[in-house]
């Protein structure tokens, strides 16, 4: 009986085996989240308020690329111009929009100048209508967050280093987020449509050369070979647990009397 467990035991760890090498790899795939697009525009803002006219960005500023950008307010003997950057057609779900931020060149967060805002609404008016939510800047480097909560939807997200106060310097923006999502200060990539490839004209059939003699052509080896082999060893290993089995079964068996 040992001998017919052992071959049990031997036909099953085989069959295993082949039903292992049957099974395909799960592949795995990336977790990165996509990022989040928006039609973002950098402008400077002039003028005594409300009298503000927003013109192009002064110089000094620009979107260095899409996870940076640099608000340069020159000094101005007048009225100081502010700088503000935002995009106005968003539409982001409940989560945590934060940012990173630098001051340099003499720049100064007093008086509210650095700032994030937000509206919950897109197309907002970003110089007349006070924003839904905002983080303002109290030190010369950091990260500034608000939070959209359940049941609203963020349409309009931007920066600003304003007039607030009469400094002048550079603002870096930086690695802004929704949640886990960069945020993209330049215009996402759509991908390109692959181009269609011309069809190989059809060609006749041909009749294969006549070649004379046998043909000697080597086995096909591989993994479906090895699975077939494998599930073939099992079943003869199985049919020999069943055979001694049987036999076990048919010796007669004597009792003392």
């Amino acid at each position: 009986m040992n001998r017919i467990r052992a071959i049990i035991a031997a036909s099953a760890l085989a069959l295993g085996a082949g039903l292992a090498l049957a099974a395909p790899a799960q592949a795995t795939e990336g977790t990165d989240p996509k990022p989040v697009c928006g039609t973002f525009v950098l402008r400077s803002a002039t003028g005594e308020y409300p009298n503000v006219n927003f013109g192009p960005a002064p110089a000094g500023s620009s979107v260095v690329n899409a996870h940076k950008v640099e608000l340069k307010k020159p000094a101005a003997p007048a009225v100081q111009p502010g700088v503000e950057f935002a995009a106005k057609d968003l539409a982001i779900g409940p989560t945590e929009i934060t940012v990173e931020y630098e001051l340099t060149d003499g720049a100064l967060p007093a008086a509210g100048a650095v700032r994030m805002f937000g509206y919950n609404s897109k197309n907002a008016n970003t110089l007349l209508d006070a924003p839904t939510w905002q983080a303002v800047a109290d030190t010369d480097h950091g990260t500034l967050s608000f939070t959209v909560p359940a049941g609203s939807t963020l349409g309009t997200l931007g920066f600003a280093y304003d007039a607030s106060n009469e400094s002048a310097g550079l603002v870096t923006f930086r690695n802004a987020k929704a949640g886990n999502a960069p945020i993209s200060f330049t215009k996402c990539e759509v991908p390109a449509s692959p181009t269609p490839t011309a069809k190989p004209p059809t060609q006749k059939p041909t009749s294969p050369p006549a070649v004379a003699g046998p043909q000697k052509t080597l086995p096909k080896t591989g993994p479906r070979s090895a699975i077939l082999g494998g599930g073939a060893g099992a079943l003869v290993l199985l049919g020999l647990a069943l055979y001694f089995l049987a036999r076990e079964r048919r010796k007669p068996t004597f009792r003392a009397g």
